[in-house]
């Protein structure tokens, strides 16, 4: 592990708190709004200078939101069962639709055609953008939806559960393809060139499929089962949690299949949250302990830039124009931070 006194310390452009535990954070595509749930219900939206423009509410506590394409709609899902349409310039609900009888813990928006997916319990439902029911998926997952995304590159939803990652065509309420897996996937992300799909999993391992032909490749050897997964915005670099340490997996040529990977060594506890750069190089990590950590994975596993925090980082998201990323903790803080100007575009 590198000694962290002499890494360049991460001052906070701003900070603010929201009243619980930070479940997800968000921002707008033109970076105008943040969107931020605590675990009460609470959702706010600040602007890109911390400032809070409106203080939502989701009855019974939020568990995930999502923008819509053109940043015209947010959408929250929550332990109540249902999904909430909200307004952002106005803060208004503009409509409240029932996601199921069991908790709704995942939603994503689609682009062309425009389309809602929600997941709650077994159960994937989709709707127009105005919250009209279009269909529900047939037959429900084997077990509780632990992932859902779109895949804007190949035009379709993809979700998992136990045992199996499925792919969903718009309009179709019958899954195109099920990549099968002997085990229980818990978290789900998909390469931004559209060319893999990877799992976590609970027995402490990461599963990637390619997501045209279905090969897939396991990658084990972690500590803990793995919750977090980020890619870097050219679909290279796969970085993963399940530890204390951040594995980064790399893609190009032949793949990882055979290769060593890089080791991130920096947090003292369990890594609690990643994500890469939108366009750049750089990867912000956080901890259970607190710290949060900037690296360039593709010139070195040294940090480059260090914070400590009084608690647990639970999300991080990066602002569109990646010149600022926030992170929610566990006490309901929001910080945001300045990365180091190395940043700014790819090494070799």
């Amino acid at each position: 592990m590198p000694r962290l006194k002499e890494v360049p310390a991460l001052a906070p452009r701003w900070r603010m708190e929201i009243d619980d535990f930070v479940v997800a954070v968000a921002w707008s595509t033109d970076g105008n709004y943040l969107a931020a749930a605590a675990a009460s219900g609470e959702v706010v939206l600040l602007d890109a200078t911390g400032a809070a423009l409106h203080r939502l509410d989701h009855a019974g506590g939020t568990l995930c939101l999502a923008w819509s394409p053109a940043d015209r709609l947010l959408a929250t899902g929550g332990q109540d069962g249902m999904v909430r349409l909200w307004e952002p310039t106005t803060g208004r609900q503009v409509a409240v639709l029932e996601g199921g009888s069991a908790w709704v813990e995942h939603v994503a928006w689609s682009d062309a055609p425009y389309l809602l997916a929600t997941a709650a319990g077994r159960h994937l439902k989709f709707w127009t953008a105005e919250g009209t029911l279009l269909y529900v998926a047939d037959p429900p997952h084997a077990s509780t939806v632990s992932g859902l995304l779109w895949q804007s590159h190949l035009k379709r939803f993809v979700s998992s559960c136990y045992g199996e990652v499925r792919l969903h065509a718009p309009l179709k309420a019958q899954p195109v393809d099920i990549f099968e897996y002997r085990g229980s996937l818990i978290a789900l992300s998909a390469s931004p060139d559209g060319t893999h799909i990877a799992c976590g999993c609970q027995d402490a391992s990461v599963h990637v499929w390619q997501s045209e032909t279905g090969e897939d490749l396991q990658m084990n050897g972690y500590s803990v089962k793995v919750r977090e997964l980020a890619w870097d915005s050219r679909g290279r670099l796969l970085a993963t949690g399940g530890g204390p340490d951040i594995t980064v997996w790399d893609f190009s040529g032949r793949g990882p299949s055979g290769q060593q990977p890089r080791v991130l060594s920096a947090h003292s506890k369990q890594v609690s949250a990643l994500a890469f750069q939108h366009r750049g190089p750089l990867l912000a990590t956080g901890g259970q302990d607190g710290s949060v950590v900037i690296w360039n994975p593709l010139k070195s596993t040294k940090p480059l830039g260090v914070a400590r925090t009084a608690d647990s980082v639970a999300a991080i998201a990066w602002h569109p124009a990646d010149q600022v990323f926030v992170t929610g903790h566990a006490s309901g803080e929001l910080s945001a931070w300045k990365p180091p100007t190395e940043g700014r575009g790819f090494g070799t």
